[in-house]
């Protein structure tokens, strides 16, 4: 299905890859100002391959501004690379799953799963006001959430470990991630608690029970570092057996909190 002129709003499937090739064309075509794009890790070759052509010439004739966010991969870096040179700005987000591309009143999105490295043979198309809002205010977070693609490029060629930093305010999340962390040390494992109610709840989830494990088995040296309380003390012969526990002195224990609390804010 070929996208008709009428300028009433419509959500449409367009089927067979050429006629995909041709409504995303005719989309370029139809922007003003800009166009946004989100692609999974496999786009930015078919967009290569494809599309760069008609892209670039109806991007230098109305002078739209083009921004692409992808997965930048040691697979697909070399078409990224290519990419980069044909719109404005490109930049990397890591685990994007499926694509869109936004105009000022269209959105486009593959229907079904495409093959790696082909076009699409389904699309959906919609110039309804309220969708393409959604998805741009979709695309605009997920924007502010990626890092330029300069950056990505240069860890995947030097070989760079990226370093991370962040802030996991869900309780489930953090409690998995911890329980994951635990259990792939195999030398040294040094555990910091703010709280002894900390301590006590991580013990109650069965943090302190993964310890003892990895203790066991993998010989991990474990050392803890927490406020005292009278369950503590009271467990503390069960617990020296797995790992080294010391108390942070009471006259610091208000100021390390404060502190703690300081950073997490930030």
């Amino acid at each position: 299905m070929v996208l008709s002129d009428q300028p009433s709003e419509r959500t449409e499937i367009i089927r067979v890859s050429q006629n995909v090739i041709d409504a995303v064309l005719k989309f370029f075509s139809n922007a003003k100002t800009e166009i946004d794009a989100c692609l999974d890790y496999s786009r930015p070759q078919v967009w290569t391959t494809t599309i760069s052509k008609s892209s670039a010439d109806i991007k230098a004739k109305k002078a739209i501004r083009l921004r692409v966010l992808t997965e930048i991969t040691a697979e697909n870096i070399s078409f990224c690379i290519q990419l980069s040179g044909l719109i404005d700005e490109l930049r990397h987000l890591d685990g994007i799953k499926g694509s869109f591309y936004i105009n000022e009143e269209e959105y486009l999105a593959p229907a079904i799963f495409h093959e790696e490295g082909k076009a699409a043979s389904q699309m959906i198309y919609s110039n309804v006001r309220e969708l393409v809002e959604q998805q741009q205010y979709v695309f605009d977070t997920l924007w502010n959430k990626s890092i330029p693609s300069q950056e990505k490029i240069k860890e995947i060629e030097e070989g760079i470990q990226p370093h991370i930093i962040e802030i996991i305010r869900d309780t489930h999340e953090f409690q998995n991630l911890a329980m994951k962390l635990a259990r792939s040390v195999r030398e040294e494992m040094l555990v910091l608690y703010s709280t002894a109610k900390g301590f006590y709840r991580q013990s109650k989830l069965g943090m302190i029970a993964i310890a003892k494990e990895m203790a066991v088995q993998h010989g991990v040296k474990i050392r803890t570092l927490t406020p005292s309380s009278d369950w503590i003390e009271q467990q503390a012969g069960e617990f020296g057996k797995y790992f080294d526990i010391r108390y942070i002195p009471k006259d610091l224990q208000s100021l390390y909190s404060i502190e703690n609390r300081r950073l997490l804010l930030k």
